[in-house]
């Protein structure tokens, strides 16, 4: 899979994505949240598919696109400083603060369809490295150690979070990824010590899995160079072994 970077949408493709599988919204609704989420490809998708989520739950679309509308626009007022700033100014996310309020209020919108518990889940995400694919078997042993999650329960947590657009499964599921935007929300709604906390949990988790190696004048070690890793370019040098090596010799 190759990712392809898709900047500020034009009107028609906005509308379209905001829209996709869902009954059909009033004009001036759906005008007004394709300004508010700025024609990001990102924030539109995250606000059709929460609003997807909540038709399916019963709600009528019209109500539930006017409670997002509203929440969004808050979310503008309060970055302008004033409760009456004009709600049709487009947002420009090359703005750190409007992008960083319009990115919040979104996923709020998202993750207010989620339990507590899976959105303590979900913002464990943020352990792992930005713009990775993270093999589900990794998930779902953090999610086990972390939270108690069976593979079962934690596999359809994924594809929860993927419904809603804040994981993105690879073609096949074998790996997930999280949109860079929403890592970085995730980490700021973690304590450092929390984060710190996870990547202990990680580490010794993913530990478990791997066979112990000799060490000379150590005794034993964790083979970490038996970690699958992406393919090594011909005439690069072997990690593994290379590690394997130094290992050896400590």
């Amino acid at each position: 899979m190759v990712p392809v970077r898709v900047d500020q949408m034009s009107r028609q493709q906005a509308l379209a994505l905001l829209q996709a599988g869902l009954p059909p919204l009033p004009q001036d609704v759906a005008a007004a949240l394709v300004v508010e989420a700025g024609r990001w490809p990102l924030l539109l998708r995250l606000a059709g598919t929460a609003l997807a989520e909540r038709v399916r739950l019963g709600a009528d679309v019209n109500a539930a696109a006017g409670k997002l509308l509203a929440t969004l626009r808050q979310g503008r007022k309060q970055e302008m400083g004033t409760p009456t700033a004009p709600a049709a100014q487009p947002l420009d996310v090359a703005v750190p603060d409007q992008r960083s309020r319009a990115v919040r209020a979104t996923i709020e919108a998202s993750t207010g369809l989620l339990s507590t518990g899976d959105r303590v889940r979900l913002a464990e995400l943020a352990v792992f490295a930005e713009e990775e694919d993270i093999p589900v078997p990794l998930v779902v042993q953090l999610w086990q150690a972390a939270g108690g999650l069976d593979e079962m329960a934690a596999r359809a947590l994924c594809a929860r979070l993927a419904d809603l657009a804040l994981l993105s499964p690879a073609p096949g599921g074998g790996t997930v990824s999280v949109h860079d935007v929403i890592r970085d929300y995730l980490r700021d709604e973690l304590e450092p010590a929390r984060l710190a906390q996870l990547h202990r949990v990680l580490l010794d988790t993913t530990a478990k899995t791997l066979p112990a190696a000799a060490a000379a004048g150590t005794g034993t070690v964790t083979a970490w160079w038996e970690l699958p890793g992406r393919p090594v370019p011909a005439g690069a040098p072997d990690r593994a072994t290379s590690a394997r090596k130094r290992c050896q010799q400590a």
